[in-house]
């Protein structure tokens, strides 16, 4: 269900027995049409963590691990607009 006042995308109680991407994974991505549309509330993602496995990436700037930023490279991390546009393919 998407409620365009509240700004809100919600999805029940849903079971993905597979994917096509490697290891199952789920991607979860949402851009706004406009640069104009800022989060008034906080901006959140819930999971059931229970039946969840969660991988992290570490932010190594905003941790303080490598303020200065030389660390964060290509190899280091890659970008989700590599191919140019908000899609990934």
């Amino acid at each position: 269900m998407v409620d365009y006042k509240k700004g809100e995308i919600v999805l029940n109680t849903i079971n993905i027995t597979s994917t096509t991407a490697q290891n199952n994974v789920i991607e979860v991505q949402a851009y706004p049409e406009s640069n104009d549309v800022v989060g008034l509330k906080d901006l959140f993602v819930s999971f059931d963590i229970s039946n969840s496995t969660i991988n992290m990436v570490k932010d190594v700037i905003a941790s303080g691990e490598d303020v200065s930023g030389v660390v964060f490279t290509r190899d280091y991390f890659t970008s989700s607009y590599s191919n140019g546009v908000l899609e990934r393919k």
